[in-house]
């Protein structure tokens, strides 16, 4: 791979509505998808010219993707992100290290763990006691496990999905902004050109951002974040995660201007919010 890395020519990026250039090796794009190995190896005028224009895509999902190619991960860095003035979060130790499941499978528990019935540990036989009998046997308590609340059913569900397979990297376990739309453009940017383990990283950063936001609230952001997933063409499972979260927190965004606004001008986001609070009247 070093080999053909330095023997790799140098692949363009004309990037956002500045039009501002970037470069990374063509053997290292190929080398994300089968998408991007078109792009760059293809008979087409990008994969002759060594050049491609990608107005649709900003800067600073761009320059992710960029850090992404060449590290295996990336970091929003300070003063990158256009939303300024946002409360600084941090990250909930209690859920780092939980696995995921496919994020389908996860909505349609919901209504079976909330009505889960409460589980009693059964009381052990003692033995018989008799004149023969020298030692006194203590008999255990009944001791009935506390039925979680259908709040905490729903949050449960939340955690439930973050994807399967991505190991936690050192921004989530630091003191970190939480950067919730940019994650979700890299998210949907991946999604748009195949390159799967850059979906899941820029996923599970966006779910332990939200986790986060259950200490810190960080509502300017979140309210973005929603308008950006219902105004823009992006992955189901981006909507997923913003109704599921919704629905934990409706009790503090339903007492915000920002958040009814959001609701007033989306009949789809409301619609699939009632439909995630309704194993919480059940």
């Amino acid at each position: 791979m070093d080999a053909a890395l330095a023997a790799s020519e140098p692949f363009s990026f004309v990037v956002g509505e500045e039009r501002r250039e970037f470069t990374i090796h063509s053997v290292i794009v190929a080398n994300q998808s089968e998408c991007l190995k078109k792009l760059v190896n293809g008979h087409f005028l990008e994969g002759t010219a060594k050049k491609v224009l990608w107005t649709h895509v900003e800067e600073l999902t761009f320059i992710c993707f960029w850090r992404y190619v060449y590290t295996g991960n990336y970091t929003v860095q300070s003063g990158d992100d256009p939303l300024e003035g946002s409360v600084w979060g941090r990250m909930s130790e209690a859920f780092t290290d939980r696995p995921g499941v496919d994020s389908s499978k996860a909505l349609n528990a919901l209504a079976s763990v909330a009505n889960a019935e409460p589980t009693v540990e059964r009381e052990s036989a003692a033995p018989a006691e008799d004149e023969w009998t020298s030692f006194a046997v203590s008999k255990k308590k009944k001791k009935a496990v506390e039925k979680p609340t259908k709040q905490e059913c729903l949050w449960s569900t939340f955690i439930l999905l973050r994807k399967q397979g991505v190991p936690n990297t050192a921004e989530e376990k630091g003191n970190q902004r939480a950067h919730l739309l940019q994650h979700a453009k890299v998210y949907t940017f991946a999604d748009c050109y195949g390159v799967t383990p850059l979906m899941m990283l820029s996923y599970n950063k966006l779910h332990q951002s939200l986790i986060d936001m259950k200490h810190a609230w960080t509502l300017t952001e979140f309210v973005a974040l929603a308008r950006y997933c219902y105004e823009s063409l992006v992955p189901d499972d981006l909507k997923i995660l913003i109704v599921a979260f919704t629905a934990c927190m409706i009790e503090r965004l339903w007492d915000t201007e920002q958040f009814q606004d959001l609701l007033a001008a989306h009949g789809e986001l409301s619609k699939n919010v009632i439909g995630s609070l309704r194993s919480r009247l059940e």
